[in-house]
């Protein structure tokens, strides 16, 4: 009905990502899944409604039976999965349409037909897995067969393999192409790896269709085709080897094919590139070995990956050694992110700093660092720093001390100071001791740079543990934030200097808070440099900041913030301190009302609007003590001050004091010996303000 742009479709995508968000925190991951026409979340099975009947019409057409979400799966990978769910008049979305799809976006946190469960049982159903999988192998590689076959389509369609593929349109190909096709065949399908009993039907079939084609071969193309064979077999020969080393330390058949297969994901990446399909699956074999729980497969496959490091020098190894590193996070088995983190370590402690190698370690174990910072294991981020500084100690080489540096560097990664930074609370009011040690080891320019962007985020009480975040790199942190004061002119602001972005603006005043507690004293001059800003709203947070200081020092410079503001500006301030009192504040606003004679009934009326118990206490104060507020104030002004302060206690009529103040006021007024001594000339005008006393003490 509605775009996937239209605020509804928006509102509805990010209401769902949220509920599954919170799913994540009670599990890993879960499944929904169709098992006899009903809808099963992970192994429970929903009430039936219209919106489970619609799930299971819509996996039936599409020919799966079940979506697994993990929690490592991010917002753009759910909005790209519903995309292609969004049914389209007149296309029908078949299962390979979705992995394809899937592959090409990148989408590695949901997977389809991975798990399946039986209604009420719970049982996995391994006999229709086993159908799928043969079906799978029959269409597995239909691009090849186009090529091979040319005139022999109609050979082929007679044939029960045949007959499970689409119709296939003859195409020339070059006989040296087929000898490539062939070898491709033979090597990806294993053929010559099989005895004839393991061979399944469709690979017979398969395979006579080869010997068939290459009968036809010239003799250049047949001798070709028998080096290849030569290279294939030389292939199955090491492997082979290298399966009886596993068999021998008693790993499963299972572990073993996966471990193969783990391999030939890499060898298939050097033959081509590291792409979103490799790094799928990639991902999905991992994970898979994981489920055995075996350490001494785990280990094997490092030393396999660090072996194939070592011969093809791939940097891009370093990306599939984090899809493990995320893979043992994921999992969430403590033992498992233990021993392979000491893999990792027992590898890097024996490799030469020097090498390429160590630096593919380094940068896997900052990796590792990254995610430990996620869940706030800062004292095993120490440990792995320590191990560093170890070998230093025991080396002191150059190489030694660079491999550190590099660890560092990493390790202080704006990414990951992000990541540091988003575990912590804004009101945490001090720091763990293993957080501050690692504070401490890193380095101290994208620790300030996170940090002072993150105030531009956070709320005021931030800069507390901000400020105690950086007292390790203090000399650093006072070099950014004059940096950024003394350029904050060039923000985005208005043609009234207003600055225009809301979170430049956070930034800007909790950096004046932070430059305070790192060092009062030598902020003192940046904050007097800042009230030349042109936004209001800055003049106002230093009007209250700089009261931090003793007063001989900055009651000149606030009472000029306060003479020199526009009218609006004096209301917020007046507010502000009628809202939130305190000792500090409540000095400086007798200090302006008793030395500003001009602003007084300004100040009365602004007070008038903020009914709380600091404005009554203001005029009570004002009214008790009236002889000595109205004796500067000319003739003709008098009278109005009054008026307006006595209407000014009008919302207060009730309270006791008030009118106890106000009764004494009038009997004051009354006494001809204080109007003559002091104001006599009042006692001609004294009826007015008598009458408003009284008006407002009949209310």
């Amino acid at each position: 009905m509605y775009g996937e742009d239209h605020t509804v479709s928006q509102k509805a995508i990010e209401s769902a990502y949220q509920l599954i968000r919170e799913l994540f925190d009670y599990s890993k991951s879960f499944t929904l899944s169709v098992s006899e026409n009903q809808i099963l979340f992970d192994k429970n099975l929903l009430e039936q409604s219209y919106f489970t009947d619609r799930f299971v019409k819509d996996f039936e057409k599409m020919g799966i039976y079940s979506i697994t979400f993990h929690r490592r799966m991010n917002k753009n990978e759910f909005v790209n999965f519903l995309k292609f769910l969004t049914h389209r008049p007149g296309k029908t979305k078949q299962k390979q349409d979705l992995e394809k799809y899937m592959q090409e976006r990148g989408i590695e946190s949901i997977a389809v037909d991975r798990i399946r469960y039986m209604a009420v049982t719970g049982e996995v159903d391994e006999q229709n897995e086993a159908r799928k999988v043969l079906g799978n192998i029959l269409t597995r590689h239909p691009e090849i067969l186009d090529k091979l076959l040319g005139d022999k389509t109609k050979q082929l369609m007679e044939t029960p393999l045949g007959a499970e593929l689409p119709e296939i349109l003859p195409e020339q190909a070059n006989e040296f192409d087929v000898v490539d096709v062939l070898s491709k065949v033979i090597e990806q399908k294993g053929l010559f790896d099989k005895s004839h009993e393991e061979m399944s039907e469709a690979d017979k079939q398969l395979l006579n269709i080869v010997e068939t084609v290459r009968e036809n071969l010239s003799e250049d193309a047949k001798k070709l085709f028998l080096e290849k064979l030569d290279e294939i077999t030389q292939k199955i020969i090491m492997e082979k080897d290298q399966t009886e080393k596993l068999l021998e330390k008693e790993f499963s058949l299972h572990e073993i094919s996966l471990l193969d297969s783990i391999s030939d994901v890499l060898e298939d990446s050097l033959r081509g590139e590291w792409n979103e399909k490799h790094k799928y699956e990639f991902r999905q074999r991992v994970e898979k070995l994981f489920k055995t729980n075996d350490p001494d497969a785990i280990e094997s496959m490092i030393e396999n990956m660090l072996q194939f490091f070592q011969k093809n020098k791939e940097m891009w190894v370093i990306d599939a050694f984090k899809i493990i590193i995320e893979l043992a996070f994921d999992a969430g088995d403590e033992s498992a992110n233990g021993f392979l983190l000491s893999e990792l370590m027992r590898h890097k402690e024996h490799i030469d700093p020097k090498t390429s190698l160590s630096a593919l370690l380094t940068n896997a174990l900052a990796f590792f660092c990254s995610l430990l910072l996620i869940t706030r294991k800062f004292s095993t981020v120490i440990r792995i720093y320590q191990e560093y500084e170890k070998r230093v100690r025991s080396e002191r080489t150059q190489e030694s001390l660079s491999d550190l540096k590099a660890f560092v560097n990493d390790l202080s990664a704006p990414e990951n100071v992000k990541n540091m930074l988003s575990t912590l609370n804004d009101n945490i009011l001090s720091m763990d001791i293993e957080l501050k040690a690692l504070v401490e080891k890193l380095n101290p320019a994208p620790l300030c740079d996170v940090i002072i962007d993150e105030l531009g985020h956070r709320k005021s009480q931030y800069t507390a543990l901000a400020a105690q975040l950086l007292e390790p790199h203090k000399n650093a942190a006072k070099q950014k934030i004059q940096e950024y004061i003394s350029s904050m002119g060039k923000l985005n602001r208005s043609d009234m200097g207003f600055i225009v972005n809301s979170e430049q603006l956070r930034r800007s005043l909790n950096i004046f808070n932070l430059a305070v507690k790192l060092d009062k004293e030598w902020a003192y001059r940046l904050l007097l440099l800042a009230t030349n800003d042109r936004d209001d709203r800055i003049k106002k947070h230093l009007f209250f900041l700089l009261m931090l200081y003793p007063p001989e020092r900055v009651e000149r410079v606030i009472e000029t913030i306060f003479l020199e503001a526009d009218k609006e500006l004096r209301e917020e301030i007046i507010q502000a301190i009628a809202h939130n009192p305190n000792p500090v504040k409540d000095y400086y606003f007798r200090q302006i009302i008793l030395f500003f004679v001009e602003l007084r009934l300004f100040i009365i009326r602004a007070l008038q609007k903020n009914h709380t118990e600091y404005s009554k206490t203001i005029f009570l104060e004002l009214l008790n003590n009236w002889v000595i507020y109205v004796d500067p104030l000319p003739k003709e002004k008098i009278k109005p001050f009054l008026i307006e302060l006595i209407n000014s206690l009008e919302p207060y009529s009730d309270d006791a004091d008030v009118k106890k103040a106000l009764r004494s006021f009038r009997s004051e007024w009354k006494s001809e010996s204080i109007l003559k001594k002091s104001y006599s000339i009042f006692s001609f005008k004294k009826d007015e303000v008598l009458s408003m006393v009284d008006e407002v003490i009949s209310r």
